[in-house]
C-alpha cells in the first residue's frame, strides 16, 4: 500500500523532491524505469500529472516531451505502428499534455457539435443486434445520422480557421513525430502523425467529452455515449487509413475512403508552423531551443506533484535501485544515474525539523474557523486552545489567562510557532504558506498577477467586510429580532454585491468556465476560503441569502458541500449550535415563548451543572471555580466511585428508578434523557449559558422546543437563571410551565420576576426626592413611620417587615438599594433600582424591583404603592401600547384626528383639535395641547383625563402607510396604573370603533427544517396539492405577483404581493370573519442553513384584528408544525 501522504509536504523535502527530478526528467530513460514501477491507471495518470508540473515550472514540458516521443520510437523500431498506441509513458504524457494544452480549442470547435445532440433522441446505432422492429429502416436512417455528423466534425476540425486555432505547441509535437517518422518508418508518416493527432488529441475529447469538460456532467445519456462511440470508432479508421471489418460497419467504408486523403490534407497543414518566417528557417524552432529558465521557484509545482513523487521515492526506492542495477553499463554508470542513484538512497533517511504550532482560536469566530479549516484541509499538524467568547468570567480561565498575555489585541485567533507569535487570520494562513508547501491554489506565489489579485483582495474583504461582520458578532451576544435585520447590514450585503462582480471578472481573466466554482482556480484560495467563513456568518442575518450572489454561491455550496464536505461539519459543530440558538431565538413569535427567571443562592457555575444533572447530590465548593465542564464531569465521577467503593457522603445518594430513563451529557451535541425530557445540547457556555433543543417523552412525535438558560451572576455571587423555551407546543404550554415550577423547586431555586413601576411626583423634584429617598431618617418622617435603624446603614421599616440597605448612588440621579421582606427565604434579596428625572416641575421615577419572589409580586407592588408612593404624593403610572390599522391614507387619518369639525361628526361629540402645534385638543375624556405634528408621520398629543385632570399624560401615534391604508403605532406614556384598562377601553370604544380603525397585533412562528433546501420548500407551496396536504383543507398560492390565494377551503382569500425567488412569499390575505376590506401582510421567510441544505422557515403575519388573534395563530403554529411533518420531494 502507499503511504498517506498529508496535503502538506516540508520544505526540506520539497527540495529533496526537485534535486530528484531535476535528474530524472533530463533522460527518458529514467522516466521510463519510473513508470515501470507504477501499479494501475491512476498511478500512470498522476504520473503523467506530475511529470507535466515539474516541466511547467521547470520551463522543460517541450523538452521532456520531446524526450519522451524519442524514447517511444526507440523502443518500437521493430514495430513502428505500436507507436503511441500502447500503455506507456510517452502515451500518458502526450495524452495528458493535448488534453491541458488543447482544453480551449476542443471547446471551441468540439464542444458546439457534442452539445448539439447530447440529450436528444438522435440515435446512430448501426448494429443490427441493437436493433428492434423495423431493422432496415432505422439501420439506415441511423447511419444517415452517423455519416452526417462524423462529416459535421470533419468539416469543422478541417477548416483552415480551425487549423490555425490549434495550439502551436500540439502542432510542434506532431511536426518532431513527422521528423521522427520519416527517420525511422518513412512509410508510415502520416499514420503516425494521425495516430497522435486524432488518437491523442481529438478522439478521446469526442469518447468522453464530459471529462473534457465539453458538456457538463451527467448530461450524456447512454445512447449518447454509443453515438459517440461509433463516431469514434468511424474517424479513428479514417486516421489509421482502414476500412471497417465488422459486417455491421461494412456500409460505413465508402465514407471512411473517401475521406481517407481528407485528413492527410489535414495533417499537412497541422504541420506547417504558422510563426515560420522563411523556408531556411526550421519549423517550431523556439518551442525546441534549449532555455536557459534560472532557478527553479517550487511554488510553481503542484502539491499533487510532490505527494505522487514523495509516495513513489519512499515506497518503490528498493524496486527502483534494483531496476537501475540491471541497466546496461553505458547508462548506469552514467553521471546522471549515479546522481539520481544517490539522491534515491538518500531520500527520506533524515526526517524534516518538527514544526509546532498551537491555535486558539473560537469556534463562533468566522475568522477563527477559516485558519482552522485551512490547517484541517491541509493537515497540517496543530494544537489548539479553544477560546470561549462568550463566557464573562475570563479570569479564572487558565487558558484565556495564557492567551491574553500572548495577544495585545485580545482577538481570535492567534497562532504560535516557537516563539514566535502572529495574529490576523489571512497573515496566519500565508505565514503558513510560508512554512510549509500546501499547495499553490491556495496562494499562487509562482503566478504574479494570480498572487497579487489574491493579496488586493483579502486586502479589500478585510477593510469593507470585516467591519459588518464584528458589527454582527456584538448584535449575537444579546441577540434581538431587531439587531439582526437586514436592513442594519446593507454595508455588508453591497460588499458582497462587488465582491461577486470581483469574482467574475478574476474568472474571466484567469480563463475559467462559469461553471468553475472558485476564485481563480478548480480549487479554493485564500480569498475562497475567507469569502466562505464570511457567507455561513452572515446566514445569522435575518433574510440572508447566497442565492443573491451567483458567483459566491457556486463557490460557497461546490467548497461546503465537496470540496470540504469531510472537515465542514467538524468545524461548524458548536457554530451550528449558536446558530440555531440565534435564529430561534430572534424568529419565534411570543405565543410560544415560555420566560421564566429563577435565583439561586449557589453559583452560576454550580447551577449551570445542575441544570445538567439534577440528580447528582454531590456539588462541591471547587464546582462553583472550575470552568472546565469536562472538569467538572470527572470530578464527580470519580466521587462517584469513592461513594460506589464504600465512602460515605454526608449528603444522601439518589436513587434512581425505573420510571423514566436518565442519561447525562456534558458535551455540546451529546444528547440526553433527564427523566421524560430530552434532546440535545446545541451550545455550552459553562456558567453563562445552555442551548438545548428539547422535547418531553408526552409531546407528539416530531415536535422539539428550543431552551435556554442563561446565567447571571447577582450580590453575593448568587445566580440568576433566565430560562426561555421557544417553539413549545400550545397544547403543552400549561403543562410545561408546571414542569419547569417543579424542577426549580427540586434543585432549590426561586422564581422570581421584575416589578416595572413609574411614578409621578408632582410637588418635589428630583433633588428632594433623591434626599428623601436616600435618608432613612427624613423618609421615616417624611412617612410618618418609626424605623430601626442599624449600624451597618441599613434599616427595618413598615413595622419591622422590610429590611432595605443601600448599595450605590448618583446624587439626584439614580438609587440602587438591596431590599427584602422579612418572611422571604433566607439570603434571598431584591435589588431596588430607581432612576429620578424632572417632569414637569416635579420628579419622574423609573422604579424597578428585580428579583422578586414570583408569590410575592402583588404584595409588593401594593406595598410600595400604599406605603411609599401614596405617603409621597406619587402616582404610580404605566404605558399604554396598541396598533390600529385604517383603510384609508395617512392624510385622512390625521384629518380625521386633527380637525375638530370631522373629529366631532365622527365621534358624536363637540371636540376641539387643529394641526398646529400647541392648539388645544379636546376629544372625549381627553383634554390637552398638540406638542407636535409631523404631517402623515407623527403626532404627539400631552393630556389629561377627566378622572386625572391634574395628571398630564402622553400620547405619540406614528403613522405608517401599509397595503391598502395606514398603520398607526401608538403609546400612550403616563398612565395611572388604576386607570390603564379603562384608558384601552376608552381608545378602542370612544375612538378607534367610531373612527372605523382595527386594532391589531402581529404573529410570528417558525421552524427549522434541517435536511430541506429553500427552493424545495418555496415549490412546495406553490404546489396546490402539497399545500392542501400541509394545510389539511383545500388551498392554494399562485406562483404569479397579483394571483390569487386562497386557503383552509377559501375561507382564508387574498392575492400575491410578491414572490422571491427562494427567498419570501409576501401575500395580502383576509379571513372571511375578518372587518370588511381589512387584510393582513403574511409572509413565509425561507433562510438558508446547512450549506443550503436547509431552511429556517418564518411565518409573519401583521395587522391580524386583535380580536381574531387566537384562531389565526392557532393556524400559524398549526401550519409550521405540519410543515416539519410533510415528506418533501428530494432532488
Amino acid at each position: 500500500e502507499m503511504v498517506n501522504v498529508p496535503n502538506h509536504m516540508h520544505r526540506e523535502t520539497v527540495g529533496e523532491i526537485l534535486q530528484l527530478l531535476d535528474v530524472i526528467c533530463n533522460k527518458s530513460e529514467f522516466i521510463t524505469i519510473f513508470y515501470s514501477v507504477l501499479e494501475g491507471g491512476s498511478e500512470y495518470d498522476l504520473f503523467a500529472k506530475a511529470i507535466l508540473s515539474y516541466g511547467k515550472a521547470a520551463g522543460t514540458t517541450m523538452e521532456i516531451l520531446q524526450n519522451v516521443v524519442e524514447s517511444e520510437f526507440e523502443a518500437n523500431r521493430g514495430t513502428p505502428t505500436s507507436i503511441m498506441r500502447g500503455n506507456t509513458a510517452a502515451s500518458r504524457i502526450l495524452g495528458l499534455f493535448c488534453r491541458q494544452e488543447g482544453k480551449q480549442f476542443l471547446q471551441k470547435q468540439i464542444s458546439p457539435s457534442i452539445n448539439s445532440i447530447a440529450g436528444g433522441d438522435i440515435s446512430f446505432e448501426i448494429d443490427h443486434c441493437k436493433l428492434s422492429g423495423d431493422i432496415a429502416s432505422q439501420k439506415a436512417a441511423n447511419l444517415e445520422n452517423l455519416l452526417s455528423f462524423a462529416e459535421c466534425v470533419l468539416g469543422t476540425i478541417s477548416t483552415p480557421e480551425s487549423i490555425l486555432d490549434m495550439p502551436r505547441k500540439i502542432k510542434a509535437l506532431a511536426f518532431h513525430i513527422q521528423r521522427l517518422a520519416t527517420k525511422h518508418s518513412p512509410e508510415n508518416t502520416m499514420l503516425l502523425v494521425g495516430g497522435f493527432v486524432m488518437l491523442r488529441f481529438i478522439n478521446p475529447a469526442l469518447m468522453t467529452p464530459d471529462f473534457f469538460g465539453l458538456v457538463p456532467k451527467g448530461s450524456l445519456s447512454m445512447t449518447d455515449r454509443r453515438n459517440l462511440t461509433l463516431l469514434c470508432k468511424i474517424i479513428q479508421n479514417i486516421s489509421n487509413q482502414r476500412v471497417c471489418n465488422e459486417d455491421w460497419m461494412l456500409d460505413c467504408n465508402p465514407f471512411i475512403e473517401k475521406n481517407m486523403n481528407r485528413l492527410e490534407d489535414l495533417y499537412v497543414h497541422v504541420l506547417m508552423d504558422p510563426n515560420q518566417a522563411n523556408d531556411d528557417e526550421e519549423p517550431f524552432s523556439d518551442l525546441f531551443a534549449k532555455k536557459d529558465v534560472g532557478e527553479l521557484n517550487p511554488e510553481a509545482v503542484d502539491l499533487e506533484a510532490y505527494k505522487f513523487f514523495h509516495e513513489i521515492f519512499i515506497e518503490r526506492k528498493s524496486d527502483l535501485l534494483e531496476i537501475f542495477g540491471r541497466q546496461d553499463d553505458a547508462l548506469r554508470v552514467s553521471k546522471d544515474a549515479m546522481k539520481l542513484v544517490e539522491l534515491l538512497n538518500d531520500y527520506g533517511e533524515v526526517s524534516p525539523p518538527e514544526i509546532k504550532l498551537e491555535l486558539y482560536y473560537s469556534p463562533l469566530c468566522p475568522y477563527s474557523r477559516a485558519v482552522w479549516l485551512f490547517c484541517l484541509e491541509t493537515e497540517i499538524p496543530i494544537i489548539t486552545h479553544k477560546i470561549d467568547l462568550l463566557k464573562e468570567d475570563q479570569a479564572l480561565d487558565q487558558e484565556y489567562k495564557k492567551f491574553s498575555q500572548l495577544s495585545p489585541s485580545l482577538q481570535v485567533p492567534l497562532l504560535i510557532d516557537g516563539d514566535f507569535v502572529i495574529e490576523e487570520s489571512s497573515a496566519i494562513c500565508m505565514y503558513i504558506c510560508d512554512r510549509y508547501f500546501v499547495g499553490n491554489h491556495w496562494l499562487p506565489k509562482a503566478k504574479n498577477r494570480s498572487l497579487c489579485r489574491i493579496h488586493q483582495q483579502i486586502d479589500w474583504m478585510q477593510d469593507a467586510i470585516q467591519i459588518p461582520i464584528l458589527r454582527l458578532w456584538e448584535a449575537c451576544k444579546n441577540p434581538t429580532a431587531e439587531a439582526l435585520q437586514l436592513e442594519h447590514y446593507r454595508d455588508f450585503i453591497s460588499n458582497l454585491e462587488v465582491l461577486d462582480v470581483a469574482y467574475g471578472k478574476e474568472k474571466q481573466r484567469c480563463g475559467q468556465l462559469p461553471v468553475d466554482p472558485y476564485f481563480q482556480d478548480k480549487d479554493p484560495s485564500l480569498v475562497d476560503l475567507f469569502t466562505i467563513l464570511m457567507l455561513s456568518f452572515g446566514h445569522l442575518i435575518q433574510g440572508f441569502s447566497v442565492n443573491k450572489f451567483p458567483n459566491l454561491k457556486l463557490a460557497y455550496y461546490h467548497f461546503v458541500n465537496q470540496y470540504s464536505k469531510k472537515h465542514w461539519k467538524e468545524i461548524n459543530y458548536e457554530f451550528e449550535g449558536f446558530f440555531k440558538y440565534i435564529i430561534t431565538a430572534t424568529s419565534t413569535g411570543s405565543v410560544q415563548q415560555i420566560k421564566q427567571s429563577v435565583l439561586f443562592l449557589q453559583t452560576p457555575h454550580t447551577i449551570y451543572e445542575m441544570v445538567q444533572d439534577p440528580e447528582n447530590d454531590i456539588f462541591l465548593f471547587l464546582a462553583s471555580k472550575t470552568i472546565s465542564t469536562k472538569t467538572n464531569a470527572k470530578l464527580k465521577r470519580g466521587l462517584k466511585k469513592l461513594n460506589a467503593d464504600g465512602t460515605t457522603t454526608d449528603q444522601p445518594q439518589t436513587e434512581e428508578t425505573d420510571e423514566a430513563p436518565y442519561i447525562v451529557n456534558l458535551d455540546i451535541g451529546g444528547e440526553f434523557n433527564i427523566r421524560g425530557r430530552e434532546g440535545t445540547n446545541l451550545l455550552l457556555v459553562p456558567g453563562k449559558k445552555i442551548v438545548q433543543t428539547s422535547r418531553m417523552s408526552d409531546w407528539e412525535v416530531g415536535y422539539s422546543s428550543t431552551v435556554i438558560f442563561e446565567f447571571e451572576t447577582v450580590a453575593n455571587s448568587q445566580a440568576l437563571l433566565h430560562l426561555t423555551e421557544l417553539n413549545c407546543p400550545s397544547e403543552n404550554t400549561k403543562a410545561q410551565q408546571e414542569h419547569w415550577l417543579k424542577f426549580w423547586k427540586k434543585i432549590n431555586g426561586i422564581r422570581v420576576d421584575t416589578i416595572d413601576q413609574t411614578v409621578v411626583l408632582k410637588t418635589k423634584g428630583p433633588e428632594m426626592v433623591f434626599n428623601i429617598l436616600t435618608d432613612w431618617r427624613l423618609l421615616s418622617k417624611t412617612l410618618k413611620s418609626k424605623m430601626k435603624f442599624e449600624d451597618n446603614g441599613g434599616v427595618y421599616m413598615h413595622n419591622n417587615k422590610v429590611y432595605a440597605a443601600p448599595v450605590s448612588t448618583q446624587p439626584n440621579k439614580r438609587i440602587i438599594q438591596d431590599w427584602r421582606c422579612v418572611d422571604w427565604p433566607e439570603d434571598v434579596f431584591a435589588r431596588v433600582e430607581q432612576e429620578l428625572q424632572g417632569y414637569e416641575g416635579g420628579c419622574r421615577i423609573a422604579h424597578k424591583i428585580h428579583m422578586v419572589p414570583f408569590d410575592r409580586i402583588k404584595t409588593v407592588e401594593k406595598m410600595w404603592k400604599a406605603n411609599m408612593w401614596k405617603k409621597l404624593g406619587g402616582v404610580v403610572c404605566g404605558p399604554l401600547e396598541q396598533n390600529i390599522a385604517f383603510l384609508v391614507p395617512p392624510a385622512q387619518v390625521c384629518n380625521m384626528l386633527l380637525d375638530g369639525n370631522v373629529l366631532t361628526q365622527k365621534l358624536k361629540s363637540k371636540c376641539l383639535a387643529s394641526p398646529e402645534p400647541g392648539s388645544q385638543f379636546v376629544a372625549g375624556h381627553l383634554k390637552g395641547t398638540l406638542m407636535l405634528f409631523e404631517n402623515e408621520k407623527k403626532i404627539v398629543l400631552c393630556v389629561s383625563h377627566k378622572d386625572w385632570p391634574n395628571h398630564n399624560s402622553v400620547v405619540t401615534l406614528n403613522l405608517k402607510i401599509v397595503e391598502k391604508g395606514t398603520e398607526i403605532s401608538m403609546r400612550h406614556e403616563n398612565i395611572p396604573i388604576a386607570s390603564i384598562k379603562s384608558v384601552s377601553d376608552m381608545w378602542n370604544s370612544e375612538f378607534w370603533e367610531k373612527l372605523e380603525g382595527i386594532q391589531t397585533t402581529n404573529i410570528m412562528t417558525s421552524c427549522i427544517l434541517n435536511t430541506t433546501a429553500p427552493d424545495i420548500i418555496f415549490a412546495t407551496l406553490l404546489d396546490k396539492n402539497a399545500l392542501t396536504t400541509i394545510v389539511g383543507s383545500d388551498s392554494s398560492i399562485s406562483n404569479k405577483v397579483g394571483g390569487p390565494v386562497a386557503m383552509y377551503d377559501k375561507l382564508v382569500k387574498g392575492g400575491v404581493s410578491s414572490l422571491e425567488l427562494n427567498i419570501g412569499i409576501t401575500m395580502s390575505v383576509r379571513y372571511f370573519n375578518w372587518p370588511f376590506g381589512h387584510f393582513s401582510e403574511t409572509r413565509y421567510q425561507f433562510d438558508e442553513i446547512n450549506g443550503g441544505k436547509g431552511t429556517v422557515f418564518t411565518l409573519q403575519q401583521n395587522r391580524v384584528p386583535i380580536n381574531q388573534m387566537e384562531e389565526a395563530a392557532k393556524n400559524c403554529e398549526e401550519f409550521c408544525k405540519q410543515l416539519k411533518k410533510f415528506k418533501f420531494p428530494k432532488k
